[in-house]
Order: structure tokens, then C-alpha cells, then sequence
């Protein structure tokens, strides 16, 4: 279906944290070998990536997910983030639901 764009704004907001991420869809996180062998996560196969299980730390979780968020700021902003700035974006999480993708 194509669509038309009838008009476009830019909105200047000031967020104040801390900040609620809600999302509609599962969050499925990909973790490199690098990354998961760090862990001591002990796969069968030499597997390049896996996605995190709830046997899994929580904290490859979170830094796997906040990593992504600064990529993506990054990206859409054009600009990097302050080293400084970088204090950990999940101080607290809740799973309201759990899906388990076997």
C-alpha cells in the first residue's frame, strides 16, 4: 500500500529522567560469541551468536539491550554520547510478560 506524507514537524521536547521504555513486541537480544563466552555460557556448538534465555545472566541483558538504545540514538541524532553521560540507562526492569521462542 503506498502512503502519502502530508506533513512533517520536528517537535523540541525536554525530557526529564528517569525515563519508562514500554514496548508492544517481544525484545529479542542477539549476543556475540565475544560476548556470551565473557559469561561462561556453555553452548553445544561454537553457535556465532545466541539469544538470551532466562537462564542467562540478566546482566548480558541489559548491557546487550543498552548498547543497542545508544547505537540508536547515535544514529538518529548523528552524534555520539558523552562518555560521561553514559550511566546506565536500566536501573530498574520488569517483565510483565515472557514469551520463550523454542
Amino acid at each position: 500500500m503506498q502512503l502519502m506524507i502530508d506533513d512533517v514537524r520536528i517537535f523540541e521536547t525536554k525530557l526529564k529522567p528517569p525515563f519508562t521504555l514500554i514496548t508492544g513486541t517481544p525484545i529479542i537480544i542477539r549476543i556475540s560469541r565475544e560476548r556470551y563466552q565473557k559469561f561462561d555460557i556453555e553452548t553445544r556448538y561454537p553457535y556465532a551468536y545466541v539469544f538470551w534465555r532466562k537462564e542467562y545472566p540478566l546482566e548480558m541483558f541489559t548491557r546487550q539491550l543498552e548498547e543497542n538504545l545508544w547505537s540508536k540514538y547515535a544514529e538518529f541524532n548523528g552524534r555520539e554520547i558523552a562518555s560521561e553521560d553514559e550511566l546506565p540507562l536500566i536501573q530498574k526492569l520488569t517483565f510483565k510478560n515472557r514469551f520463550l521462542l523454542v
